[in-house]
């Protein structure tokens, strides 16, 4: 790294001290209007709206046109941006792009909601979850290790991947209609146990 003068670190030191008392200060109208922030580690850009209530846990950025409920939990260490994300819904530790997250969700940890996915009450997107353009209706689930894209998942649905597969891809299908596929498994193996 190249030496930097004495002025250059001063005039360095006082952009990044004016950074961090403009972002205090958001913090502060937040927990001042009843969301619950512990940790200073929170970012939250100024067109953030979060409704009293919500709890926004350690190393959660919070971007753009960002809106959320009441009772959310949002973290530890998610980005969220332009998405909606309604009331008594938990993020953890996940990645959500212009997305509506409906009530009452259960979203991680390690999920990538990207844009265009919207969910309904309850649905759960678990572990090392990727959805884009996808609509997930209510109660719907999706455990783990899954990427669902250009869909609309139906009520109930359970999803995920299934042994010795590494995971299950849910994909729009090319067709002279262009159909939107419903819960398409590609990872069920023929061999696997059928009930009886």
């Amino acid at each position: 790294m190249e030496s930097v003068s004495n002025n250059a670190l001063e005039a360095a030191r006082a952009k990044l001290a004016e950074a961090e008392a403009k972002r205090e200060t958001l913090l502060l109208r937040h927990i001042a209007n009843g969301v619950n922030i512990a940790s200073r580690t929170v970012e939250i850009d100024e067109g953030v709206v979060i409704a009293p209530g919500a709890t926004i846990l350690a190393g959660t950025i919070l971007r753009g046109k960002t809106v959320i409920g009441a009772g959310c939990v949002i973290g530890p260490n998610s980005l969220i941006e332009d998405s909606t994300v309604d009331e008594g819904t938990t993020v953890n530790a996940s990645q959500v792009y212009g997305s509506h997250l409906g009530p009452h969700n259960n979203i991680g940890p390690f999920t990538h909601v990207r844009v265009n996915t919207v969910t309904d009450y309850g649905v759960h997107l678990g572990a090392y979850v990727e959805t884009k353009n996808s609509n997930f209706a209510r109660g719907n689930t999706v455990s783990h290790l899954t990427y669902i894209g250009d869909s609309d998942d139906g009520a109930s649905t359970a999803t995920s991947a299934v042994a010795p597969s590494p995971a299950t891809t849910t994909a729009r299908i090319s067709s002279a209609r262009r159909s939107a596929t419903t819960a398409l498994s590609a990872a069920t193996p023929t061999w696997w146990p059928r009930s009886r």
